[in-house]
């Protein structure tokens, strides 16, 4: 029975994503911001919820190295994946023909993780009110990150405004409930 349900969930699980592509595509179409913005922020987003909800569970377990753990390591697999993914996909390598603006991305993936390891080794207890410092920091660094990786993704394109975007592309209304329907089903 075990085996069942877990089939069931796992195909529950690909067909969420699948619809979560979809539906980011309809958003970075209709929104004229772009496949790696919408990737970045709402894809990536989407699928970090159940690792979100993991790590609020482990911490109110009283288990704080399992929830960093949890995340640093969901880090880690995700680029086992992207190999593995590449290696699959032979006619369309991912590592050869993303945008090299996702090299800023990367980077500065690999800045914030260096920051989270700083401030776990550094253990300094600065407060603002209840607030962690380093916690304000890594915030600050991913949000004027977020602003440095949408500015380098509109470069060199042409003005968004000319774009047309083709009749038959689903109103961003119907991207927008489709996207946050296929994200839902990820967490329950």
């Amino acid at each position: 029975m075990a085996w069942v349900v877990f089939l069931i969930t796992a195909a529950l699980i690909v067909l969420a994503a699948t619809q979560l592509a979809k539906y980011g595509d309809i958003i970075a179409t209709r929104t004229k911001m772009g496949g790696m913005f919408i990737g970045l922020l709402l894809l990536a987003g989407a699928t970090s919820l159940p690792e979100v909800l993991t790590s609020i569970s482990s911490l109110q377990q009283n288990a704080p190295n399992l929830a960093a753990g949890n995340l640093l390591g969901s880090n880690t697999f995700n680029m086992f994946l992207l190999a593995i993914i590449d290696i699959s996909f032979r006619n369309r390598r991912i590592l050869r023909k993303a945008a090299l603006k996702h090299a800023v991305t990367g980077s500065l993936t690999v800045f914030l993780i260096g920051l989270v390891v700083f401030f776990m080794l550094a253990n300094l207890d600065i407060k603002i009110g209840f607030i962690g410092l380093d916690s304000l920091i890594i915030i600050a660094v991913y949000i004027l990150a977020v602003r440095l990786i949408h500015k380098n993704s509109q470069r060199g394109t042409s003005s968004t405004e000319n774009i047309e975007v083709p009749t038959e592309t689903p109103s961003l209304m119907r991207g927008i409930i489709g996207f946050l329907l296929a994200a839902g089903a990820l967490i329950f």
